[in-house]
């Protein structure tokens, strides 16, 4: 038994250190101002309320950028959903700004639980308000493909996000700015390297050990997911959106390699799972992510009870 048990942690330790040795380049890299804050945006989006609150409209608008629409009240609702989905993408961007110049309040909002829960509310209503609340001779056929294309992100992020909790919960793995920040000399600490590095002292405050797996790589992946659905030339798009979250949340120190592969191979699971009880990309209704949303939140306040009765 002994010796299983120090063949296993030998095996554990080797591989973190090749995923330490793995991510190295990423954490030391450096880039100009212009870019590094542009490069933020897709680093830190899908792991704030905004990616619940706007992913999913941009996905409707998407699914419907190739549907030619002549009914006026179809319309109406179809410009009310793209100018919404432009305002609240500004808000955001505005808000990231704001927080990189040092406006903690403002960020803190995004990352509160219950946040998560109004704006996956305020999706299924809005969206079924924009998209499929009209007569039947003005509801399309591209209308319900969106509806159900942005709804199925509303419904596979809960599960998704609960499995990566549990695993967070389970391993209490330190990030790397964690480590980062406890070096002794302050001369040779990579935050020295980033021009923005708010988000990392936020993270080292805030959600230490809560490396292991990334969720922000869990989200973007679902969010690729169903870019490829809605057409193939979104494949380069879809390969982009995932590949500079994974990359953005190592360089500012929030992941290890290893952490933002696992992210995306969670969310590559729980929709193949999806999939395989009959809950299909187009076979959404308005009640799915409520359900999925219900389970997370049940699992989240049972969790948080039981810390405080601990505590």
């Amino acid at each position: 038994m002994e010796s299983s048990r120090n063949r296993y942690q030998e095996i554990f330790f080797k591989l973190d250190s090749l995923d330490r040795t793995i991510s190295g380049f990423m954490f030391r890299l450096s880039l100009p101002p212009i870019v590094e804050a542009i490069y933020s945006v897709p680093a830190n989006f899908f792991g704030l309320v905004p990616s619940v609150a706007i992913a999913p409209l941009w996905i409707a608008i998407l699914a419907l950028e190739d549907d030619l629409i002549h009914k006026d009240r179809q319309y109406e609702r179809v410009t009310l959903l793209k100018r919404t989905t432009v305002l609240l993408t500004v808000v955001f961007l505005v808000a990231w700004v704001l927080f990189q110049k040092g406006s903690m309040p403002l960020t803190r909002i995004m990352a509160q639980r219950y946040c998560y829960l109004l704006s996956i509310f305020f999706n299924v209503c809005f969206l079924q308000y924009t998209l499929l609340q009209l007569p039947p001779e003005d509801t399309t056929a591209s209308s319900q493909k969106a509806f159900s294309l942005a709804i199925y992100f509303l419904f596979l992020w809960p599960p998704s996000i609960l499995v990566i909790v549990v695993l967070k919960e389970a391993f209490q793995r330190r990030r790397p700015i964690v480590l980062e920040m406890a070096r002794s000399d302050d001369r040779q600490r990579l935050l020295n390297k980033k021009t923005f590095p708010n988000i990392c002292y936020y993270l080292a405050r805030a959600q230490a050990n809560e490396s292991f797996p990334s969720g922000d790589a869990c989200s973007a992946t679902i969010f690729a997911i169903l870019l490829l659905n809605i057409s193939s030339r979104y494949i380069l798009g879809a390969s982009c959106i995932v590949l500079l979250a994974c990359t953005g949340r190592m360089y500012v120190l929030a992941h290890y390699f290893f952490d933002v592969v696992a992210g995306s191979m969670i969310a590559c699971v729980i929709h193949r799972i999806a999939l395989s009880i009959g809950c299909g990309i187009y076979e959404m209704s308005w009640w799915h992510p409520l359900v999925s949303t219900l389970f997370l939140a049940t699992y989240v306040q049972t969790v948080t009870k039981n810390k405080y009765k601990t505590d």
